[in-house]
């Protein structure tokens, strides 16, 4: 950073993304642009890996408008809603899921729990489930969302703003639960940058809600931290991340001398306690 003015440098595969100084620029990209024939350059208004990318005075936008218009809805076949698809059909749902995934990962967050449940049933999937995902993909088409990620000021003043939530039970199979999460980088005056966000089965079953909270808690913090870690590589700052929750029960267990009853959620919560 000391030596050539400050930069990044992202990779994947065969596209690169990069933003610094002129110095940088100069020293390091021209050098590996004369190594490294580059088939097409993009500055300010780009596309990366599906994503594109606009930089405007105050913000960064992101969005995935172009690959959305590209997705196809599925021809729903003869039936009730119950009807079963056929192996043609199967693999057709799950390459349908897998396609509005890659959006939900990464400029959808409203879609990841319905992501989440289509996956689940996509090995027995019906006439029903592929009605659920071309409304999802009239969805994506309807709604253009655009994600903004706006200058938050100095460094010094950031941290990490975590949420989770969790269901006991709600998930199709009838006994998993769900849980979610979002991280925002919070910076100068409240301005905030959406970082990642989730939605998943929680790895075991589950006995009571109060379990489930905790579990998705534990693996947003986890989550929390593991991006504090990167801050602090990259950046050389410490992050200091705020977690909150909509369950009383489980604030009152973490703060309370007195342990649960369930005797294997009693570890989880120590956990939290630390």
């Amino acid at each position: 950073r000391r030596v050539h003015g400050g930069g990044m440098f992202l990779l994947h595969v065969d596209d690169f993304l990069y933003a610094g100084t002129k110095l940088f620029h100069d020293r390091i990209i021209k050098s590996i642009t004369e190594k490294f024939i580059a088939g097409r350059f993009g500055d300010r208004s780009l596309k990366y890996v599906g994503l594109n990318i606009v930089q405007e005075q105050n913000f960064i936008s992101l969005d995935q408008c172009d690959y959305i218009d590209n997705l196809e809805k599925v021809i729903i076949p003869p039936g009730g809603n119950s009807c079963l698809l056929s192996p043609t059909l199967t693999s057709r749902l799950k390459s349908a899921i897998g396609q509005i995934s890659w959006t939900a990962n990464q400029t959808r967050p409203d879609l990841s729990f319905d992501v989440l449940e289509l996956s689940m049933v996509s090995n027995h999937g019906t006439n029903g489930h592929l009605n659920k995902l071309n409304k999802m993909i009239n969805k994506l088409k309807d709604e253009h969302v655009s994600m903004k990620f706006p200058a938050l000021g100095n460094p010094s003043n950031f941290k990490l703003l975590l949420y989770t939530d969790a269901s006991h039970g709600n998930l199709p199979d009838g006994v998993s639960s769900g849980e979610g999460f979002i991280i925002f980088l919070v910076g100068e005056n409240n301005k905030c940058s959406t970082l990642t966000w989730g939605s998943k089965k929680i790895k075991r079953v589950v006995k009571s809600t109060l379990a489930a909270e905790g579990l998705a808690f534990i693996d947003g913090l986890d989550e929390a931290h593991f991006i504090a870690t990167l801050i602090s590589d990259v950046c050389g700052i410490k992050v200091p991340i705020v977690g909150r929750i909509d369950s009383r029960n489980l604030h009152t267990s973490i703060h309370s001398t007195t342990a649960v009853n369930e005797k294997r959620l009693r570890i989880d919560l120590h956990l939290l306690k630390k």
